[in-house]
């Protein structure tokens, strides 16, 4: 690899995995979200960027507040949308930011792109089906398919309840 390679495209935390399999000469799993990023540091171009990055957030962002919120966003290119699910009622469903101008989320600019604000929000949602057709089993249904000294196992490392 170079030194000093600088890639301008977002990555993600899923592509780790697929990267440190790819520098080991090893085969991602089949149905991987991530990729590797071997292409980016090699030559500085890939074929499936520029891609969105998706976050997620649930919680209460004041402990004082009752409300618990429940928000996503995407990020690509010069914008990040942050769809605000479950929202406080002071606050917008949707706030879009410029990243290039505003690298720290400061300034709402939806009402002033909604264009944007449509069709960021059209991927946001096609992600958002895909993840939850992607969902596991719950656990019930999960510990019908394992013995119960499995189920024991998991249990004590704390993957299934």
């Amino acid at each position: 690899m170079p030194a000093g390679r600088r890639a301008a495209e977002t990555v993600e935390l899923i592509d780790v995995m697929p990267t440190l399999l790819a520098l080991s000469g090893l085969a991602p799993p089949k149905g991987i979200q991530g990729a590797s990023l071997v292409p980016l540091m090699s030559d500085g171009t890939h074929p499936g960027w520029p891609r969105p990055a998706i976050t997620e957030a649930a919680g209460r962002p004041d402990p004082s507040v009752a409300t618990t919120e429940e928000s996503y966003a995407l990020s690509l290119g010069d914008w990040k949308l942050a769809h605000h699910v479950v929202h406080a009622a002071d606050r917008p469903e949707f706030q879009l930011f410029d990243r290039r101008k505003d690298p720290l989320d400061t300034t709402d600019v939806a009402s002033q792109h909604p264009d944007i604000v449509a069709r960021l929000s059209r991927e946001l949602e096609a992600w958002r089906r895909m993840a939850v057709g992607a969902r596991l089993k719950p656990d019930s249904e999960l510990a019908s398919t394992v013995s119960g000294e499995e189920l024991e196992r998991l249990r004590a490392l704390g993957y299934v309840q």
